[in-house]
């Protein structure tokens, strides 16, 4: 046989076998809330390092994903803060628990930087650019679709702001989409999860200041495993989110750590 033709024979040879092997390759399925798309580009490179199974993440609005789950997609483990979605999930069969808590998202004022007001200033800043009728639009997830939302206006009721704060609010479907309005739309500052400003800020032109936990009830993520299995990867992950290099990587991110 011509050694060129031996050549294109193996090099056909070790394709088929990559290719047997990549459909062979472990592979989780996670649906999470894109709040936490930062921290996961993190969570899913330091677990497939560690030798974990290939991690494909689909970030979006928590009740359109459950929505997803529900209608039969192949994820197999959901991460979300909203348990109205995963209460749904149940009630229809489709996962048979709560998940397990691993970790508490705090809440920041994230405010562009040239806006006439400061983040240090928190929320009542907000309201003194008010009255001096120089606010603009201030963005947040939007209450009836996201737990962060829902956070944000709870926030803004205990302080005073949130009636008053109706003509500048800009709503949207997700925490990122928020964070974007600031960063290269009309917003002039945004409530967001600290998550999406541990790594963004500075590059963004924005500062941040954390408001008090006590004026929101605690917005806490759950991991639900989809597969039944005890060691497939999505398991594999749940327990990585628990312990070591996950909480390590959660806890730089922002997020508070059970036990609370």
């Amino acid at each position: 046989m011509d050694w060129r033709l031996r050549l294109a024979v193996a090099m056909v040879v070790v394709a088929l076998a990559a290719a047997a092997q990549a459909q062979q390759q472990p592979v989780v399925r996670i649906a999470t809330d894109a709040a936490l798309g930062d921290a996961m580009t993190d969570l899913a490179a330091a677990f497939e390092r560690n030798g974990g199974a290939t991690v494909h993440v689909s970030l979006g609005n928590s009740r359109e994903l459950g929505r997803q789950i529900a209608a039969g997609a192949p994820y197999t483990l959901f991460l979300t803060a909203d348990q109205g979605v995963i209460e749904d999930l149940i009630e229809a069969a489709e996962v048979e628990d709560t998940g397990e808590v691993f970790a508490r998202s705090a809440l920041v004022l994230y405010v562009r930087r040239g806006a006439p007001m400061r983040a240090e200033d928190g929320l009542e800043g907000l309201g003194e650019a008010m009255e001096r009728r120089r606010l603009g639009r201030v963005a947040m997830p939007d209450p009836s679709v996201s737990p962060h939302g829902r956070a944000a206006r709870e926030s803004l009721f205990e302080v005073g702001l949130w009636a008053d704060l109706q003509a500048h609010l800009s709503l949207t479907r997700t925490a990122v989409q928020a964070r974007r309005r600031v960063d290269g739309g009309p917003a002039q500052a945004a409530i967001l999860p600290q998550s999406l400003t541990r790594r963004y800020a500075f590059d963004a032109g924005g500062d941040t200041v954390n408001l008090p936990e006590a004026l929101h009830a605690p917005v806490e993520y759950s991991s639900v495993v989809l597969e039944d299995a005890d060691d497939s990867p999505a398991r594999e992950f749940h327990e990585f989110l628990l312990e070591g290099e996950g909480r390590e990587i959660l806890e730089h991110y922002g997020f508070a750590l059970p036990p609370f």
